[in-house]
């Protein structure tokens, strides 16, 4: 019998300049042996250390897409309206992480990639890698988004896996009979509810974890899928906030609690 060669993919995806939570993950993706890796984008905004994890990913070479918060960041000096306080605080955090990347910083956000397609093995299948869809970085795929939703954002993809991001909630959905669309969830800005009604309000907080996923193939292109999540120090994490000079970091860093 012919030994089939395996393969793993370690893919992260909302990272959001939180340091302390990517070192998390990748120190698990490198004792799970992962052979290659992918990030689906939001790298940069919204944490306490923005150039970090940029410098991070550079060392890494790996594959990055880009997502809407990377474009917002780089647009942060435009002129907005805020329809709230909050979201002024979240420009104000926005301005603040662009004023920490350099040039070379700025130019490698510019260089992400709409989407990623990774050929898993020999077969001739693939996996493709969006943020939000293939469609737009500002559009989720939901465990509860319609079939004749999905229908029309995956029109003309003929990947085995769509590997997306964007709406921090992981997933493994089977979309007929020869597609899997994964989500790993966020590294750096996981959300959780206590109630069914605080969800339907989006009044979530942040657990003390850090979520991404893992595709194991084979040659002949048979995969199965991983969705992790890894602990995270949560006094390291409040740490990184409070030093960082980061806008309203005291407020922000708040919303981080343990969950048992």
């Amino acid at each position: 019998m012919t030994k089939k060669s395996a393969s793993r993919i370690g893919i992260v995806s909302d990272i959001h300049g939180n340091i302390v939570s990517f070192e998390s993950v990748l120190r698990e993706l490198e004792r799970k042996n992962v052979s290659e890796l992918v990030c689906l984008g939001d790298v940069v905004q919204g944490g306490p250390a923005p150039n970090q994890v940029l410098q991070k990913l550079r060392e890494l070479s790996c594959p990055v897409v880009s997502g809407n918060a990377d474009e917002e960041v780089l647009s942060a000096n435009a002129p907005r309206t805020y329809p709230s306080e909050f979201h002024q605080k979240l420009h104000d955090v926005d301005e603040w992480s662009l004023s920490k990347l350099n040039s070379k910083d700025i130019d490698f956000v510019k260089s992400f990639q709409p989407v990623v397609e990774i050929p898993l093995g020999s077969s001739g299948r693939t996996m493709l890698s969006v943020h939000g869809s293939p469609r737009s970085n500002r559009e989720g795929m939901f465990p509860i988004t319609s079939e004749q939703d999905l229908a029309k954002m995956l029109a003309g993809v003929t990947a085995s896996i769509v590997a997306c991001g964007h709406t921090h909630s992981q997933m493994s959905r089977r979309y007929i009979q020869s597609k899997v669309i994964i989500n790993p969830g966020s590294v750096g800005l996981p959300f959780d509810f206590d109630t069914i009604e605080r969800f339907t309000q989006r009044d979530a907080y942040n657990p003390a974890y850090a979520e991404y996923a893992v595709v194991n193939y084979s040659s002949d292109g048979q995969f199965d899928v991983e969705l992790s999540r890894c602990p995270v120090d949560l006094q390291e994490l409040t740490n990184s906030y409070l030093t960082s000079g980061m806008p309203h970091a005291q407020l922000f860093s708040h919303d981080w609690r343990i969950v048992q």
